[in-house]
C-alpha cells in the first residue's frame, strides 16, 4: 500500500508539471499614459504581452483586449488577435485607433497584442484587461487588468446676472451665476470682490451645488452670489475655480437711483405752483 501511494503522489506531480511551469507565465498590460487629461492627451498605447516560460505541449491560442468604461457594468472587446489570423479591432474605435499583433503557438512570449489611440477621448477611460487563451489538453485562460484614468484642468467659465439688465436699482437684489468644467477631482468655487484697490475673498450670499460628473474626465459645478445693490458706483466680483486667478472670471454690476427714472420737472406746473401760492 505504501509503495502505491508513493506511485499515486508521484504521477500528481508530473502531471502538475506543466500547470507549475505555466504558472511563470505573466499576462501584462502596459499602459502608456496612464492618466488621460481631457483635451490634452491625443494619444494611448495599450500593449499586451507575455513574460516567463511555458511548459512543452502548451500552445497559444489568442489574446483579448477587453474594456470595462467607469461609468457602465458593460465589457466590450476592443481589440484582438486569433491563431494565425489579423488581429481585429472594435468597429466603435477604427476611426481614430489601430491595431497590430500576432499569436506565436509555439513560443507564448513571442505573442503580443498593440491597440494604439491616435484620438484619444475621455470615452477611454476605464479598466482595460489582457485575456489570453491557451491549449493545455483542455481550453485554459490567464488575465490581468489595468486602469486609465481621466483627468481635467478647470476651464471654459460662464458668468450671467438674473436678473439680466444693464443697471440695478439701489436696493435691488441681483444674484451672480457662475459655472463650468471644474476638473477631476472636483474643486470649490470661491468669490471675490474688487473693494479699496484690491480683491478681497467675499462670503456673503455664496453657496455652490454638488458637482455633477458630466465626463469621465470632468465635473461641472455651478455657484451663486446674491448682491444686494446698494450703491451706483460700479460692483466688481470675480469667481475662481479653486484659488488659481487663471481660471477666474469677472464681472460687474452697475447701480441707480430709483431705478434710472428721473423726475421731469415742466416750467408750467412750477408757474402754477407759484400762482397758486400767490392766491391763497
Amino acid at each position: 500500500m505504501e509503495g502505491v501511494r508513493n506511485w499515486t503522489t508521484l504521477l500528481v506531480v508530473l502531471a502538475s508539471v506543466p500547470a507549475l511551469c505555466l504558472a511563470q507565465l505573466q499576462v501584462n498590460v502596459f499602459l502608456q499614459p496612464t492618466n488621460i487629461i481631457d483635451n490634452v492627451t491625443e494619444t494611448l498605447l495599450v500593449r499586451c504581452y507575455l513574460t516567463g516560460s511555458v511548459a512543452d505541449g502548451i500552445s497559444a491560442q489568442s489574446i483579448f483586449l477587453n474594456f470595462n468604461k467607469s461609468s457602465s457594468v458593460s465589457t466590450i472587446t476592443r481589440a484582438s488577435v486569433q491563431g494565425v489570423g489579423n488581429p481585429s479591432l472594435s468597429p466603435d474605435i477604427a476611426d481614430r485607433a489601430t491595431v497590430e499583433g500576432s499569436i506565436n503557438a509555439d513560443l507564448a512570449t513571442s505573442s503580443y497584442l498593440n491597440l494604439n489611440f491616435n484620438n484619444v477621448s475621455c470615452a477611454d477611460v476605464g479598466m482595460y484587461t489582457c485575456k489570453f487563451t491557451y491549449q493545455n489538453g483542455t481550453t485554459m485562460t490567464k488575465e490581468t487588468s489595468a486602469q486609465v484614468s481621466g483627468s481635467s484642468l478647470p476651464g471654459r467659465i460662464e458668468v450671467r446676472h438674473d436678473p439680466v439688465k444693464q443697471k440695478y436699482a439701489i436696493g435691488e437684489t441681483v444674484t451672480l451665476i457662475c459655472s463650468a468644467m471644474v476638473s477631476k477631482p472636483a474643486r470649490d468655487w470661491t468669490w471675490q470682490k474688487f473693494e479699496g484697490g484690491s480683491w478681497k475673498p467675499y462670503t456673503n450670499g455664496v453657496s455652490q451645488d454638488t458637482p455633477a460628473l458630466v465626463t469621465d474626465c470632468a465635473y461641472y459645478r455651478t455657484t451663486s452670489l446674491v448682491y444686494r445693490v446698494t450703491d451706483e458706483d460700479e460692483t466688481k466680483f470675480r469667481c475662481i475655480i479653486g484659488s488659481d486667478i487663471s481660471t477666474s472670471m469677472e464681472t460687474s454690476i452697475n447701480g441707480v437711483v430709483n431705478g434710472g427714472q428721473h423726475l421731469i420737472i415742466s416750467p408750467v406746473l412750477v408757474m402754477l405752483s407759484i400762482l397758486c401760492a400767490i392766491w391763497q
